[in-house]
């Protein structure tokens, strides 16, 4: 009997790994399908393909399509895929999983403005949201009480779109601001290397600042200029102090350049994320997305933003920053 029972168990140790083998290959085979369906993605769409012969891409390649990686769920592997990613050299890249939007769902307001006093105000911006009316609203506010000093906190505001920053720039600039060049794929077919000053000098202007408009001409043109020409209504002439971290990423930071370059306030706090490169949005599954760049930019010097940043003119901890505006620059 105990013989019996022996054999039995020693069948049944036998039989569920083979089971389980049977399972992890299957599973196994649909997450090697949706890693190469990334890999030709990126490959086929990334706004610059030269990223693609760097060794640092190589090296990601081999580690998302290892045996050890495969056998992972889709919530470690995109875990792994979005902390590897950090390694390359460009960002705005990443692994998304699918999930229903809740309706319930409440986020913080986009721009919130508050007087600190009657002469002081301080406009914090979560993040530059696509929809430019309540930045407009905000704006006229701020002609109405025609405040001496703003303060624009940037921090921890991850960037977003333009809709909202044209008609901030518009009302800290009365003369025409250049916010740099964005690079398509297009460029990058025809060219390996970036363009020059004078070859920049050629892309035409964005007409549509939404982000369907840019999207749009970004897959068509080989590039274009950002002109932020002047609204006609009045302009702040106060003092301008501009509020940065780590945090601080991608739309923020040609804003963030060009007010330093312009020499329109004072940058203070952090260097900026470094995280300069518009993405969007590609299908890889139905549980999976791939947010990828779809233009590369520099700004009006030529200069790349993206895993370099904007440093401030002031270097404080980020805790730290309002309280030194406040007690030592106003």
């Amino acid at each position: 009997m105990k013989r019996q029972l022996v054999s039995i168990f020693l069948f049944t140790l036998c039989f569920l790994p083979a089971k389980s083998q049977s399972l992890l290959t299957n599973n196994t085979t649909i997450l090697e399908d949706e890693v190469q369906s990334i890999i030709k993605t990126t490959e086929e769409n990334i706004c610059n393909p030269y990223f693609m012969e760097t060794q640092a891409w190589k090296n990601f390649k081999q580690e998302i399509t290892s045996e050890k990686v495969l056998k992972l769920n889709t919530t470690a592997f995109v875990d792994l895929f979005n902390k590897e990613a950090k390694n390359l050299p460009f960002t705005h890249y990443r692994l998304l999983i699918k999930s229903p939007k809740k309706e319930t769902e409440t986020k913080p307001e986009a721009f919130d403005l508050k007087e600190l006093n009657s002469k002081t105000a301080l406009l914090t911006i979560r993040v530059f949201s696509s929809d430019a009316k309540k930045m407009i609203q905000i704006i006229d506010t701020l002609q109405t009480k025609s405040y001496k000093n703003l303060i624009i906190d940037l921090r921890n505001n991850p960037g977003g779109t333009l809709g909202a920053a044209v008609p901030l720039v518009q009302y800290l600039s009365s003369t025409m601001m250049h916010g740099g060049y964005f690079i398509s794929r297009a460029w990058f077919t025809n060219h390996k290397d970036y363009p020059s000053l004078q070859q920049l000098q050629l892309f035409t202007p964005l007409q549509d600042p939404s982000y369907q408009g840019f999207t749009k001409k970004m897959k068509k043109d080989i590039g274009m200029s950002l002109l932020i020409p002047p609204s006609g209504k009045p302009t702040f002439n106060g003092k301008l102090f501009i509020l940065t971290n780590l945090g601080t990423g991608s739309a923020c930071e040609p804003f963030v350049f060009g007010i330093k370059h312009n020499k329109l306030g004072v940058i203070v706090g952090e260097k900026t994320a470094g995280a300069m490169l518009s993405g969007y949005e590609l299908p890889i599954s139905k549980n999976l997305k791939l947010f990828m760049p779809l233009a590369d930019y520099v700004t009006v010097t030529n200069q790349r933003l993206d895993k370099v940043g904007v440093e401030p003119d002031i270097t404080i901890k980020s805790e730290q920053a309002l309280d030194y505006v406040l007690k030592n620059l106003i």
